[in-house]
């Protein structure tokens, strides 16, 4: 793993240089800052999660360089719940979910965590006056909010971490509009302290690869 992760930033590195000697007008960083939000979505079957995050960024889709820091929730999302939650449905089950004898069509929260996430992205091919392909690096740390009890009763134990760490590659295009500024990525977030109780050997909680799309537009 440690070996791929330093190919990958070597050809970062190689990217930029290349991207630097080619283009060398344009502005390595502006200190331009602006607010906004994000929404992401990542699927690690049977388990997925969420996010919405208010988000800083600093920088231009003309610059080489731009930075995204934010902070907001992260949810946590069972595919295939425990087969008696849907046979024994809750009150919340009730007024939330439907009543589908296919366990495999239900959803049942696990959990939810305060995240603080960190992105770094490097614009390097322009596409159009406005626009750019870019590829990013982006860093989450996250701290429990809520674990479902019904979980913690089920498996005897306490499914969510206090923390987690967890980086990301991303690439995907950002785009400067007369209302703000747009970006559509995909990643995958790799864990490497784990969101869930590393003690529980059950394969929907051992999952640190999640892979995603996420939106987000600044003013």
């Amino acid at each position: 793993m440690r070996k791929r992760i330093i190919i990958v930033l070597c050809c970062l590195v190689q990217t930029i240089f290349a991207s630097a000697q080619s283009e060398s007008y344009r502005t390595v960083f502006t200190p331009y800052f602006s607010v906004g939000g994000a929404f992401n979505l990542d699927f690690n079957v049977p388990a997925f999660s969420g996010s919405l995050r208010l988000m800083g960024h600093v920088g231009t889709v003309n610059d080489f360089f731009n930075i995204n820091v934010g902070l907001g929730y992260r949810g946590f999302f069972d595919l295939e719940p425990p087969r008696e939650f849907i046979e024994n449905p809750s009150f919340s089950d009730w007024m939330l979910y439907t009543n589908d004898d296919d366990y495999r069509n239900e959803v049942r929260p696990m959990g939810g965590q305060i995240i603080i996430p960190a992105e770094v992205m490097v614009n390097f091919v322009k596409i159009g006056r406005n626009t750019a392909l870019f590829l990013g690096i982006g860093g989450e740390y996250g701290f429990k909010l809520y674990q479902s009890h019904r979980y913690g009763r089920h498996y005897g134990a306490h499914i969510m971490s206090n923390s987690s760490q967890a980086f990301y590659p991303m690439i995907g295009i950002k785009g400067d509009t007369d209302d703000g500024s747009f970006v559509a990525s995909l990643y995958m977030r790799r864990y490497v302290k784990n969101c869930f109780n590393k003690e529980l050997d059950i394969d929907k909680f051992n999952g640190k690869n999640y892979f995603g799309f996420q939106l987000s537009f600044v003013l």
